[in-house]
């Protein structure tokens, strides 16, 4: 296998690895809107917390509602 090839097939799959990335950031944030929206009677305090905190260090400085 070439370098050219190795180089091809490494970049294919760090293009695959930020898309499942992105499509599950994308969930998180779907998952954490639904929570806030819905507010189950177990969702809590420390849930919203832990919930956005993960959702901050995912998203980094975007804000989060």
């Amino acid at each position: 296998m070439t370098r050219a090839a190795i180089k091809r097939g490494t970049e294919a799959e760090i293009a695959r690895l930020r898309n499942t990335q992105q499509n599950l950031h994308e969930a998180l944030r779907m998952l954490f809107r639904l929570l806030e929206i819905y507010s189950p009677v177990w969702y809590d305090k420390r849930f919203h917390d832990q919930a956005k905190a993960a959702l901050k260090s995912v998203d980094g400085s975007r804000e989060i509602r």
